[in-house]
């Protein structure tokens, strides 16, 4: 008789033992090499049945490489004990194990198998219904029927075959006692040669992401060395993944951050070694705006817990990467309040510390704002220790960037930038230091001429060309503000002489390509643009090309909101430093007309007042009838409708819908309804006119 799988000490582990136990045991017994296929002589399991009896210590990805491991062992998947029941029977019993379930299927366990009263795993699942069977059901259907009873079919449907190559299932499985390549069931049929290819196509790839789910970097190390991953797609996604249901949609995510998420340093330095892309954009449900993969890193709940696993993978990012809303990784890392060893590390890539988001924040500012004022004296030292190097060309790109905490910031011993230049700088550094607030207000210059349209101006100001690469707060060099105003000669101008700023892009990532097709339908411009050396396939934030912005391309309800989301830019910046609505109804409510009459001066400044006219409402709701005076004299809408009054919160969605008892009211029935009789006969003489 054969060893009792009860006296082994992965059973023993399995049952009692903590989870980093259970990761240390598996780990021992992987490099034993020991036969996974001991049965329980009590049940006729093996150690599939065993970990599903546990199945609560396995219900993250890092626990989950102790199954993916054994599977690689040659397990056998297809086992059934005394009733019957193959691991698959068992699991599909147990709420919340879906984890289980869906290696199990990649592993090509025979889901066509039925126990001792006849059911198979499905019949379990839509007959006896057991707790939590929705989530299960959804997650097994997601790889029905697996790809060993797909390929049994007379006439394989290709599309499923796909499916279920393409969410991981491996094209190696074990089937009594042998290790099995399905590739032979079409093998010997002409006929099915292109699943054969297909099969081909997908092995090595599904094979090598099995291996790091399993966290085996040092089997994969091997294998490298062996020849055999040498048809991988390192950027593979699983087509299956959903980060949980029903809360989220299905959302495929790359083989690097599923390998993250197991949490292994050994598997995660083999596929970094291998180059992925981690610039690849994703978002874990369909409703997000995607962003680089890298800063899923620092925010998944399944981050890596090694401080050195998390620096191995940031050693390998591109320091210039933005997400959507325009922000480094500097602010995530600020966000996620990372150790100052992850910032300094970031810092030393050369992350762009004058970088701003979409609401127009450094990273400095984005700090201060959180209060972490840690983050805020590292980054102030990172500017003086650039003094103190003598380092020019980093000073002067931090001063043209617009980055205001040059001059104005002090070491600890309280001396400020300007006296560290002095004493210990160069000359060179120390003028530039000295006269940080001038360089940036001829900046300002620059951009306020173009905005004039005054060339003559703009000539004056850029005799010194290293202004061209001054940016406003949008992050907009003097190029794309002149294609974003319409200003072709100065644009042509700057794009012949000022050629070093021609892909710089703004804090989206929009370049002078993008600008270009939203701003001047001028075929010739775009092609002189090309000319000048502006690459055709930059891509902003969202990973989209210039020619994306195209009329042409994108039609015109996106093309106006693209360009709205860029002429808005400014007075997004605005209100959002200004509190704006805020600030607009604390004013109105103490009737504070020059407190509101210098913030619309900015809203004028900054760009389209009209986009607050709903503030009108609130003005006649306290009959504020001067300001709303002011509002309306100053560009307001008066032909303006709303939804009133309100709803309830539990019947805002119904509301937006149009389907409650509500009406709509105009500007005009309100003034009426509150006998504001002076804002009533403007509404009618600006009406009419």
């Amino acid at each position: 008789m054969g060893v009792d799988l009860k006296k082994t000490k992965m059973y023993r582990v399995i049952a009692k033992g903590r989870r980093n136990q259970i990761l240390k045991v598996t780990k021992e017994f992987v490099k034993s090499c020991k036969d996974p296929n001991i049965r329980d002589s009590d049940t006729g399991g093996n150690l599939l049945h065993h970990i599903v009896s546990h199945h609560e210590k396995f219900n993250n990805p890092e626990m989950m490489t102790v199954v993916y491991s054994l599977a690689l062992m040659d397990i056998e998947v297809d086992v059934q004990d005394y009733n019957g029941d193959t691991a698959l029977h068992c699991v599909v019993r147990q709420k919340g194990a879906y984890r289980i379930m869906v290696a199990l299927m990649r592993f090509g366990i025979n889901t066509s198998l039925r126990n001792s009263i006849g059911m198979t795993a499905e019949d379990i699942l839509r007959k006896d219904k057991p707790p939590g069977y929705e989530e299960m059901l959804h997650w097994y259907n997601k790889l029905n029927p697996g790809l060993w009873c797909a390929l049994q079919e007379q006439k394989p449907d290709r599309h499923l075959v796909e499916k279920l190559l393409k969410s991981w299932c491996r094209v190696t499985t074990v089937k009594n006692g042998k290790s099995v390549n399905m590739k032979y069931l079409v093998m010997g049929d002409i006929y099915k040669h292109p699943l054969l290819r297909m099969m081909e196509r997908y092995e090595q790839t599904n094979e090598l992401s099995l291996t790091l789910l399993a966290g085996q970097g040092a089997v994969v190390r091997r294998r490298l060395q062996e020849g055999y991953f040498m048809k991988v797609n390192i950027d593979a996604v699983d087509a299956s993944h959903q980060l949980r249901y029903p809360d989220y949609p299905e959302a495929p995510i790359p083989l690097v951050a599923a390998t993250w998420e197991t949490n292994c340093h050994d598997a995660i330095d083999a596929v970094m070694d291998m180059n992925p892309n981690i610039s690849v954009l994703y978002a874990p449900d369909k409703d997000m705006i995607p962003t680089p993969v890298i800063f899923r890193l620092l925010s998944s709940p399944y981050r890596p817990k090694e401080l050195r696993t998390i620096h191995r993978i940031l050693e390998c990012a591109d320091a210039s990467l933005r997400s959507h809303t325009g922000q480094t990784l500097l602010f995530q890392a600020i966000y996620s309040e990372e150790p100052m060893s992850t910032v300094k590390l970031l810092l030393r890539k050369g992350v762009d510390i004058g970088a701003r988001d979409y609401v127009g924040r450094t990273a400095r500012d984005f700090a201060e704002k959180l209060q972490r004022n840690k983050y805020v004296r590292t980054l102030d030292n990172y500017v003086l220790q650039a003094i103190k190097a003598k380092d020019f060309p980093r000073v002067e790109r931090l001063l043209l960037d617009g980055y205001d905490h040059v001059s104005n910031i002090t070491d600890e011993g309280g001396r400020t930038a300007v006296e560290t230049a002095n004493k210990q700088s160069s000359p060179q550094v120390s003028e530039i230091v000295r006269l940080g607030d001038e360089i940036q207000c001829h900046v300002k210059r620059v951009f306020q001429a173009i905005d004039d349209g005054n060339i003559e101006n703009v000539h004056k100001l850029l005799a010194c060309k290293k202004y061209a690469a001054g940016r406003d707060d949008c992050g907009r060099t003097p190029l794309l503000k002149a294609v974003l105003k319409g200003r072709r000669i100065i644009a042509i101008k700057l794009a012949t002489d000022c050629g070093f700023t021609i892909n710089m892009q703004d804090s989206l990532g929009r370049s002078v390509l993008h600008y270009a097709y939203l701003f001047m339908d001028d075929p010739e411009m775009i092609q002189l643009l090309k000319i000048c050396g502006a690459n055709p396939d930059q891509t902003d934030v969202r990973g989209r090309v210039p020619k994306a912005y195209s009329l042409s391309e994108c039609g015109s309800i996106e093309f106006l909101r693209l360009q709205r989301e860029v002429l808005d830019a400014d007075l997004d910046i605005y209100t959002f430093r200004t509190d704006f609505e805020k600030s607009f109804r604390s004013a109105l409510k103490t009737a504070d007309l020059s407190r509101v009459q210098f913030l619309v001066a900015g809203l004028a400044e900054h760009g389209d007042v009209s986009r607050y006219s709903h503030l009108l409402f609130d003005c006649l709701d306290l009959c504020r009838e001067d300001i709303a005076i002011f509002l309306l004299n100053s560009g307001f809408k008066p032909d303006i409708t709303r939804r009133d009054p309100k709803c309830c919160p539990q019947m805002e969605d119904v509301c937006s819908r149009l389907q409650c008892s509500h009406k709509n009211i105009s500007l005009r029935q309100r003034a009426i309804e509150n006998d504001c009789s002076r804002v009533l006969k403007l509404i009618l003489h600006l009406t009419k006119q």
